[in-house]
């Protein structure tokens, strides 16, 4: 029996892992290689998964499927397949798993190894372009008219996130002409715009502080962590957090800002007698140094100038109890209105995909068409950064293989 996999990522490779052991399989990929994108997750090292399961780190119209196909395949079990094909993990802060070698190139290199031993055929510089099913399984066509068959498709070409590794919209499009239902994808994990005259001057500085998700004037979301200030806007963790829920409400025609608290272990009260502390120890010192050793030198001159707009020469001793209330408003609620995002070039992942409604909750089979499978990133599933969307791809991809193979002498 012929299994083909369209896309040779995580989710593809996923597939194969568990259908060759009961089927040929063949990987079918458009790029030059498989698992591109792979070897750039976790900046390099690989983020395989991350022990946190709850639901709140996924996002997508039907995130109940992650339920049942982590039940089958929890990060745990994630993490012993690795461990079986030599892959050694780690696991680090906030439950996120890398590769013991710290490459993700160990992650792809064994897992290449394994198929290769076990028969998978690996086609590269091959986009599918077409699936036609038959009366017994399919035949599919590529962009060089070459024509394949196949008895089941799994389909894992990934969503349009990252194009300079291989994203791209040729899954959504191979589903859409079977009958399925593309929910339009939106930039997710990605870096935000944002409208403010003191970007230019913070471009490059950073701080460890939390940032909150403001949409039509309520908070919905918060992240804390490094945040960096660009010429365009925000960036950092924290921010990509922030960015999926933030890109869908601008979408929506809705209103999104940012609120920077530089001093989150401070309650307002708290920070504004902090304030008037460190202005007793310090005031005879010029403001353009009032912060200096609290934040970076440049932040805090900037939101002096932002919340009361006077000489950074003034002493420290002369502001009032009006300027630092001010200045403690600020501090804890530094607004950045968004107007956008650096889009699906920088994005990580994408929001939206293909219907999860259109497929089996037991199988990830088809409910338009038998035989047919999809995984991974073309599926209407985004996770949080951390992992998560890794966990998502290696589950729905073994999810896929084991229930590709498990039907076909039926």
């Amino acid at each position: 029996m012929e299994i083909a996999i369209i896309g040779a990522g995580a989710g593809g490779l996923a597939a194969a892992l568990n259908a060759c052991h009961h089927a040929h399989v063949t990987l079918y990929e458009r790029n030059s290689r498989a698992g591109r994108k792979l070897l750039a997750t976790g900046g390099g090292r690989c983020n395989l998964t991350n022990r946190e399961t709850s639901l709140s780190h996924y996002h997508g119209h039907d995130i109940n499927f992650t339920e049942n196909i982590f039940r089958h395949f929890p990060p745990t079990k994630i993490e012993q397949i690795f461990a079986d094909l030599g892959v050694e993990t780690v696991v680090e802060d906030h439950g996120r798993v890398f590769p013991r070698a710290g490459q993700a190139a160990a992650v792809l290199d064994n897992l290449r190894l394994y198929l290769l031993h076990h028969g998978v055929n690996e086609i590269c510089d091959c986009e599918i372009v077409k699936i036609v099913p038959q009366k017994r399984g399919f035949t599919l066509y590529s962009a060089k008219n070459e024509r394949f068959s196949a008895d089941k498709v799994i389909v894992a070409a990934g969503s349009l996130a990252a194009p300079n590794v291989g994203g791209s919209d040729k899954g959504y499009h191979l589903l859409e002409s079977l009958g399925h239902t593309l929910i339009a994808p939106s930039e997710a994990l990605v870096q935000l715009k944002c409208d403010s005259p003191v970007l230019k001057a913070l471009s490059g500085q950073k701080f460890e502080g939390e940032a909150t998700l403001i949409i039509d004037g309520a908070s919905v979301r918060k992240e804390t962590g490094e945040i960096l200030f660009t010429d365009y806007g925000l960036s950092g963790l924290p921010i990509l957090q922030l960015s999926t829920h933030a890109v869908r409400a601008l979408n929506c025609g809705q209103k999104a800002a940012v609120s920077l608290d530089l001093a989150p272990e401070y309650f307002s009260d708290e920070f504004f007698r902090y304030l008037e502390k460190r202005q007793a120890l310090r005031g005879d010192i010029a403001l353009e140094d009032f912060f200096t050793g609290f934040c970076p030198k440049r932040i805090g001159q900037q939101l002096i100038k932002a919340a009361i707009n006077t000489p950074l020469s003034r002493s420290s001793s002369s502001l009032n109890k009006k300027e630092l209330e001010l200045l403690s408003f600020l501090a804890k609620n530094w607004l950045f209105p968004i107007t956008g995002s650096m889009g699906f070039k920088n994005a990580q992942a994408a929001l939206g995909g293909i219907a999860l409604k259109e497929f089996s909750f037991d199988t990830l089979e088809s409910l338009l068409v038998p035989g047919l499978y999809a995984c991974g990133e073309v599926l209407d599933i985004t996770g949080d950064c951390g992992g998560f969307n890794l966990q998502w791809a290696w589950a729905s991809g073994l999810f896929c293989g084991m229930n590709a193979v498990c039907t076909l002498d039926e």
